[in-house]
């Protein structure tokens, strides 16, 4: 067994577990966009990269004149694809530790407090101010993180800027719903991280075992 493979393959998605279970275990409720949840993923994906796609296309030639800095151009590579989609994403939030009915309050509170006229059609909200019409959905099957995706093409990305701010100040006075759920994704998270680092010291002993 190729211990190394596996510990680069799991560390990195046991460290999205771990985040992941924080965001929900919060005491009030986390807001991360598209970009940043893409960036998230990919944080957690990276080590599947680099024993999958990077080594399977891996450039021997390149290898052979710049060593090991080849593995940082490819890494550097990866950042750079990952930071292109996650800045050409659509609008879009996930919103963790509250349901879709809570973000639909939030959303509610919001709006009236600042005076702008904005309308429901069954779960999808219209903001003609802020040139904004989108759907509130649940996120997963937990019911503790909600989803607020665009309808159509025609949004204003800088009303979605403006009312992303506004949310996520109030945010900041909200209850969390948390649950023991959170605790089970944090804690599938820390086992993959345990195990990668177990996996580590398999090899290393090994390593000193083939010397001896």
């Amino acid at each position: 067994m190729d211990y190394v493979r596996y510990a680069i393959a799991l560390g990195p998605i046991g460290l999205y577990w771990v985040l992941i279970g924080y965001l929900y275990q919060r005491p009030h409720p986390m807001l991360i966009n598209a970009a940043q949840d893409t960036l998230l993923f990919g944080l957690g994906v990276v080590g599947l990269m680099v024993v999958g796609p990077m080594q399977l296309f891996f450039p021997n030639a390149a290898y052979s004149l710049l060593g090991g800095w080849t593995w940082f151009f490819l890494l550097c590579l990866y950042a750079f694809v990952v930071l292109f989609i996650s800045l050409n994403r659509g609008p879009q939030w996930t919103l963790y530790g509250s349901n879709a009915e809570g973000l639909r309050g939030i959303l509610n509170r919001v709006l009236e407090e600042q005076n702008i006229a904005h309308s429901w059609e069954d779960s999808i909200l219209v903001v003609p101010e802020l040139g904004i019409r989108a759907i509130v959905e649940p996120a997963n099957v937990t019911d503790r993180a909600a989803q607020l995706t665009r309808c159509g093409r025609s949004q204003d990305i800088v009303g979605w800027y403006r009312l992303e701010k506004l949310v996520t100040e109030k945010l900041q006075s909200a209850p969390s719903n948390r649950g023991g759920m959170t605790w089970i994704v944090m804690g599938i998270g820390m086992i993959l991280g345990s195990l990668a680092m177990f996996w580590l010291e398999i090899d290393k002993i090994m390593l000193a075992w083939e010397q001896l």
